[in-house]
């Protein structure tokens, strides 16, 4: 089966123009990808500082705490143990973070 040189160069063609596609596809997905996880990072980012921020505030303020921080799947820390202090009291609260009625209480 001899090929002559238009078939050859056809066929190159292809191929390189497969390849290219193929990576084409690649680099978007991956663009797509790296922005979805930038934006998440991004957003996780400002409500754990909001969070943070708001606890503050309320600590300060003399209140006691209406949410434990956003925990991340990478925390392994089961407790938060935080300081209450009013104008003549100081009061040590742990919280259990896997219990279901934590908010309430």
């Amino acid at each position: 089966m001899n090929l002559n040189s238009k078939q050859i160069r056809i066929s190159i063609a292809l191929v390189l123009f497969a390849i290219l596609l193929g990576q084409g596809v690649w680099v978007y997905n991956m663009n797509n990808a790296y922005k979805s996880h930038f934006s998440t990072i991004v957003n996780e980012s400002v409500e754990v500082a909001i969070l943070r921020e708001l606890s503050s505030r309320h600590e300060q303020m003399g209140g006691t705490i209406a949410f434990s921080p956003l925990a991340s799947p990478t925390d392994t820390s089961r407790y938060i143990t935080k300081t209450l202090r009013s104008a003549d009291t100081s009061l040590q609260v742990t919280f259990d973070r896997y219990d279901p009625n934590a908010q309430k209480k």
